[in-house]
């Protein structure tokens, strides 16, 4: 059985090695490589990672089977005075083995009912690849609808992928 809860500092470990996992396993989902993250230094890292686990401007949900990491989601919230009511879902993942399970399904649902608590938040927004729709199927239905594209946004080896900007109002 699967838990959902907010990531806490014990995490740290579990989230980069999943967050390395997923940049390997799917190449083509992410705005970056794992040849870009996986060389970066342990202080780099922290870096990264802590804001997620520290800091009130971004939070990250994890579920878990016992103690294994099955997937995560992260919001990051913008501090800026004239964008404060509006939040981004970054590292959306289920590792493989766990998908089919509904465990994307649960994160994306616990991420939407802490947003949809917080008052502040009225515009919710993400950017994912136009080759990945299993997801903007799941963003879909969740009420996101695309609002434009990024043309050629990232090449990956010799392939450009178009970028799609959906939002929830």
């Amino acid at each position: 059985m699967s838990t959902i809860r907010k990531a806490e500092l014990k995490d740290y470990t579990a989230i980069k090695n999943l967050m390395l996992v997923a940049l390997k396993e799917d190449p083509h989902a992410f705005s970056v490589s794992a040849e870009e993250y996986e060389p970066n230094s342990e202080y780099w890292w922290m870096g990264y990672i802590n804001p997620f686990l520290t800091n009130s401007s971004q939070e990250m949900y994890l579920s878990f089977n016992e103690d294994e990491l099955q997937g995560m989601i992260g919001i990051t919230y913008d501090n800026k005075q004239r964008k404060k009511h509006i939040a981004s879902f970054v590292w959306f993942y289920v590792d493989k083995k766990f998908r089919g399970k509904g465990i994307g399904k649960s994160l994306i649902n616990k991420a939407l009912e802490v947003l949809e608590n917080n008052k502040e938040i009225t515009k919710l927004s993400l950017l994912v690849v136009a080759s990945q729709e299993q997801a903007i199927g799941i963003y879909k239905k969740r009420g996101f609808e695309i609002n434009g594209t990024l043309k050629k946004e990232l090449k990956i080896s010799s392939e450009f992928f178009d970028v799609l900007i959906m939002e929830r109002v």
